[in-house]
């Protein structure tokens, strides 16, 4: 059973942004997506197979303050989930609007380990589906590495479908997946 937390949600200012990338982006995963590609000049097979590690690693999910600020300079979604108005974040989530199609990705979405399995993402999540809708947008990407088995389980139900990967995706040069969600 998840714990449901009193949150206060609103939109993120600069000051939040320091808060954000200090909060505590570790994850624990046991299991790891593997995306083979196996290309012929008439055909592209891709698989994505999730795999089982022998035992838990802890990782680190890339914080980017450039990110945030940059959310804050354009027409972006920065949201932060505090416990009282005047608290620091406790987490938070960046959506960022594509130029040419109405749709957006979720450039970032972290939630402190003290807070996590208190449904503090879903209800950001949530939220930011609502300001997607407000502002016309039909579609909302997600991004995670294969690595982030939790991040991609949230995604997968939250209603996110499998879509797509860039290989090089992170400044890491780590393989990014897709995960995308129609809202109308």
């Amino acid at each position: 059973m998840t714990n449901v937390l009193p949150i206060l949600i609103r939109d993120g200012v600069p000051e939040d942004i320091p808060h954000c990338v200090g909060l505590n982006h570790t994850y624990e995963t046991a299991r790891v997506w593997q995306v083979n590609l196996q290309a012929t000049p008439e055909q592209w097979q891709i698989t994505l197979r999730e795999g089982r590690l022998p035992y838990p690693i802890q990782l680190e999910s890339p914080a980017n303050d450039r990110r945030l600020r940059y959310t804050l300079l354009s027409d972006a979604c920065f949201l932060v989930a505090t416990l009282t108005p005047e608290a620091p974040p406790v987490a938070y989530l960046a959506l960022q609007p594509t130029i040419a199609q109405p749709t957006a990705t979720i450039i970032d979405c972290a939630v402190d380990v003290a807070y996590r399995r208190q449904a503090v993402a879903t209800r950001l999540l949530q939220v930011a589906e609502r300001w997607a809708t407000r502002h016309s947008l039909e579609q909302l990407w997600a991004e995670a590495q294969p690595k982030n088995a939790p991040a991609i389980a949230f995604y997968q139900q939250a209603g996110y479908t499998f879509c797509g990967y860039h290989d090089t995706y992170f400044p890491n040069k780590e393989i990014a997946l897709f995960f995308s969600k129609t809202l109308r």
